[in-house]
């Protein structure tokens, strides 16, 4: 069993979480295509790209920073 918070570390309950504590070893992985979600126009997928551009470069900004979660 590796849910999210024992992977990070993070010590939390999932009250505390603004996320759902999943158990990744039962998880399906799923993916989204960006690129995709970048060419449709509706209001939603655009917040949707928005969300992705800004999450990607706080990951790069942080990367870049010398940050690691482990």
């Amino acid at each position: 069993m590796a849910k999210i918070t024992q992977i990070f570390k993070l010590n939390k309950t999932q009250y505390e979480l603004d996320f759902v504590d999943i158990d990744t070893s039962q998880d399906t992985e799923l993916f989204i295509d960006p690129y995709w979600i970048s060419k449709q126009d509706c209001e939603f997928t655009i917040r949707c790209d928005l969300l992705i551009i800004k999450y990607s470069g706080d990951v790069n900004c942080l990367i870049f920073l010398g940050f690691t979660a482990f």
